[in-house]
């Protein structure tokens, strides 16, 4: 018996229907930002300081006031060296930080009664904010409040988002 012969025979068929089939497989477009499916995670900016009068702030609250979430939930006490550190959103950022409370020197030192502010603008990915007499000085004078009077500047951190227009 003869074989009737084809343009095609089953055997290129089959080839060509597996080849076409391992094309479309390869197209099968799962780039997320094509389908807007996923969102890259936002950009965060690691914060440390110390807290410090000369001698280290032990102990002490350090609270951040932030353009973009209004008071950031408290930050673990300064340490022994009067360090601290808090890992922030970058669209936060600017904040202010405030330190209260502790100890000088030592966890056994004398109880530290003064407030120290300080300022961090920057939306890097590691950023020091030292907080100090002198930034506290810088900020008062910024934010053209009396240096002499600390409620001014208190008074100026607990506005929240109000007080960016000040600087």
């Amino acid at each position: 018996m003869k074989r009737k012969q084809t343009l095609f025979s089953r055997t290129s068929v089959i080839a060509g229907i597996t080849a076409i089939a391992m094309v479309v497989a390869g197209c099968d477009n799962n780039d997320p930002e094509a389908t807007g499916t996923t969102t890259p995670p936002a950009a965060t900016t690691v914060v440390s300081g110390i807290a410090a009068i000369g001698d280290p702030i032990v102990g002490g609250v350090v609270t951040l006031s932030c353009e973009g979430a209004g008071t950031v939930p408290a930050i673990s006490p300064t340490g022994a060296n009067g360090g601290w550190t808090v890992t922030l959103p970058s669209d936060m950022l600017p904040c202010a930080v405030h330190v209260s409370g502790g100890n000088i020197g030592t966890a056994g030192g004398a109880a530290n009664a003064i407030d120290l502010y300080s300022l961090i603008t920057s939306t890097a990915a590691a950023v020091v904010a030292n907080v100090t007499t002198m930034t506290t000085l810088a900020l008062a004078r910024a934010v053209q409040t009396d240096p002499a009077t600390a409620q001014a500047l208190a008074a100026w951190f607990a506005a929240g988002d109000q007080h960016w227009t000040d600087i």
